[in-house]
């Protein structure tokens, strides 16, 4: 309800209504307003004016309200921290910070806290850095405190890809050699050939962010062990990565193109070249469908990268294509 402070304004006591009845006075008049909760009553101040018939306008005083994301923080050693806040009121409120107690002003001599915008961030966290940071924001009509707690890890280096994989594929192409690393602070990753030189001196060799080294335009002389090294402040670890470089699939002799009668029967041939070591095979589409020989019907016999149609009908003219193809590539 709303209650007016001195003698000659009207009470006005249904708060649920939007708009207050009009009324012709030249004295402003000032009101309390009381919102009640089941656990508090949380004052805030309403003044109404009006010095002509028509409608009042209203402006509302609020007390400070601080929004905090989590009150609990993990970070790494050597990250930037960004506590994110949020402070409400009007008029708005000052925010001040501390830091276990104590102010910035005395904590804060190697400059590696500031304020942002009311934001407090922390640079170059080291382990010593685990805190309480409290944060106060106040304005004239009240004052509230917000905790958050900081806490820095340092972890050794640690190599999560399996040590000693085996990557293949086939010249040409692109092989991507995988390193994810973790520790704090965020370990370093490079990659070593076998002479322990870093392979990036070769333009086709490029590493991700992730570790991942990716070398494009394959050659065979590819083929050998690289090595992932990551490495922090605390220590360094290796992995082995084995690549083979395959010979690509290549088609040597496609089909040719043949005319033939209606009934007749037609051949085509396919001739490939694979790698040795790799499991190959020759199949066969027909208009971008494939090809299957059927148990009930002997319209395709395919077998050693030929193609027989049987009794040719109108139905069957296309396209024929062949397909030869490994586990690593595939030429049409």
């Amino acid at each position: 309800s709303l209650h007016p402070p001195s003698s000659g304004c009207t009470p006005v006591t249904q708060c649920q209504q939007t708009v207050l009845s009009t009324k012709t006075t030249t004295r402003p008049c000032n009101y309390s307003m009381w919102a009640k909760r089941t656990m508090a009553s949380i004052p805030a101040l309403l003044r109404t004016r009006w010095a002509v018939p028509g409608m009042p306008t209203m402006l509302l005083w609020k007390l400070p309200h601080i929004g905090c994301g989590s009150p609990r923080a993990i970070c790494m050693v050597q990250e930037r921290l960004p506590p994110r806040l949020q402070v409400q009121g009007r008029p708005q409120p000052k925010i001040t910070w501390r830091i276990n107690g104590m102010s910035m002003e005395t904590v804060n001599k190697d400059q590696k806290y500031r304020i942002e915008q009311g934001s407090l961030i922390l640079s170059n966290v080291q382990p010593s850095d685990t805190m309480v940071t409290q944060c106060e924001a106040r304005n004239q009509h009240g004052l509230l405190l917000a905790n958050a707690y900081i806490y820095v890890v340092q972890l050794p280096a640690r190599i999560l890809t399996k040590d000693n994989q085996t990557y293949m594929a086939v010249e040409g192409s692109t092989a991507y050699l995988l390193c994810k690393a973790f520790g704090a602070p965020v370990p370093s990753v490079q990659w070593l050939d076998e002479e322990g030189t870093t392979v990036l001196q070769d333009e086709r060799f490029f590493p991700y962010a992730n570790g991942t080294l990716s070398i494009r335009d394959l050659q065979a002389n590819d083929t050998g062990r690289y090595f992932c090294q990551a490495a922090n402040d605390q220590n360094n670890v290796t992995i082995l990565a084995n690549l083979q470089v395959k010979e690509a699939t290549q088609i040597t002799q496609g089909p040719r193109s043949a005319i033939e009668k209606k009934g007749a029967r037609v051949t085509f041939t396919c001739q490939a070249s694979f790698d040795p070591s790799l499991q190959a095979s020759i199949t066969w589409r027909g208009d971008g469908r494939d090809l299957q020989e059927r148990g009930d019907s002997d319209k395709y016999f395919i077998e050693d990268g030929k193609l027989v149609i049987q009794s040719l009908d109108y139905s069957d003219q296309g396209n024929y294509s062949c397909v030869a193809s490994t586990e690593l590539d595939e030429v049409e």
